[in-house]
């Protein structure tokens, strides 16, 4: 049954709980270490402290923290770790969710500038799309993003009324899908 942002019953039951829990947050630990230890390393040797590899690691390194701290937290009391507040469950659960969507589309933009630079050096005249392209590889998986957050509201409202941002994003087949299951 739930009750607010949690459950009442475990989500593992007990006796699987503590082999898994070990597992989970011995890997995230080492992930953790591995990643600080990589981010002392460019501090050591000087590379470039705003790039894209310190901020991806930057955003692992946050990741793998918040993970560690989940797990070690329900290796302690599994039962408190299913009924925690709003704030506790959305930073725990939720924002390391959000934390790999940045670092996909980090890897995005990258990706695309990698492949522009490559092929503008073969063809110059694409260079002045180039900055296009980027944005496009940028915002892309946003607007995604965003069609996927605008569909989840629209699931949990009781109302069949879309916005313009909505009906912008949603064909009529899918909105009559969407009304069709409420």
């Amino acid at each position: 049954m739930r009750t607010g942002f949690g459950l009442e019953d475990p989500a593992v039951p007990p006796f699987v709980t503590l082999g898994l829990t070990v597992v989970y947050t011995v890997f995230y630990s080492l992930l953790f270490i591995f990643i600080y230890v990589q981010l002392w390393l460019v501090l050591r040797y000087r590379h470039k402290r705003f790039s894209y590899q310190t901020v991806f690691l930057f955003l692992c390194l946050l990741w793998s923290a918040l993970r560690t701290v989940l797990f070690s937290f329900y290796f302690r009391n599994f039962v408190t770790a299913n009924t925690l507040g709003p704030f506790p469950f959305w930073l725990l659960y939720c924002f390391p969710v959000c934390l790999q969507f940045f670092t996909l589309s980090l890897m995005n933009l990258y990706f695309a500038q990698v492949v522009f630079k490559a092929k503008s050096k073969y063809a110059p005249e694409l260079q002045r799309y180039s900055f296009l392209a980027i944005i496009w590889f940028d915002l892309r998986p946003k607007l995604q993003h965003l069609l996927h957050f605008q569909l989840l509201q629209f699931a949990f409202t009781p109302s069949n009324e879309l916005s313009s941002l909505q009906n912008f994003f949603l064909p009529p087949p899918l909105w009559e899908r969407c009304t069709k299951e409420h």
